[in-house]
């Protein structure tokens, strides 16, 4: 097996250099284009049962997330899956 070393420094610095230029890239080419940025978190409901059921799906996995959460961080009879062992 192949054994790559990486520092923890090096990593941050090339995933902030690759997120730079990511931004820079889609600003240079929406300002080239005349596009307005897409906004990322809109909340836009069809009508009133759309958004019930948009916060019951997020209650609901919010739920679950913190129920999992809990359990894996308080079971001592979970293991190291199989994959993960060496």
């Amino acid at each position: 097996m192949n054994n790559i070393n990486i520092e923890l420094g090096t990593l941050i610095l090339f995933l902030i250099v690759l997120l730079l230029i990511i931004s820079i890239f889609g600003f240079i080419i929406r300002k080239l284009l005349g596009v307005e940025r897409k906004i990322w978190f809109s909340v836009n409901y069809l009508n009133e049962r759309h958004k019930k059921l948009d916060w019951f799906v997020r209650i609901l996995f919010t739920t679950l997330f913190l129920i999992s959460t809990y359990y894996m961080i308080y079971n001592d009879n979970v293991g190291i899956a199989w994959y993960f062992e060496t």
